[in-house]
């Protein structure tokens, strides 16, 4: 598979979050139903491990969720 061919499918290693390539950054988006920049954030706090990423990205979610009607 040709590096355009594979930048079209998914990044070369699903283990760790590249955010030094913004169409990564957009499929990493879509894949933890964040927005980019919670991606880049998460990135920051967490380092890129795809794993610990997800997690991170779905707690905020659920907490957000969770806050969401109350004041």
């Amino acid at each position: 598979m040709s590096a355009s061919e594979r930048k079209a499918t998914e990044p070369s290693d699903l283990r760790y979050v590249n955010v030094d390539e913004e169409w990564e950054v957009q499929w990493w988006a879509v894949r933890f139903n964040a927005t980019p920049e919670q991606v880049r954030q998460a990135v920051l706090d967490h380092g890129n491990d795809a794993q610990v990423i997800e997690q991170r990205l779905k707690e905020a979610a659920r907490k957000s969720f969770t806050n969401m009607g109350e004041s």
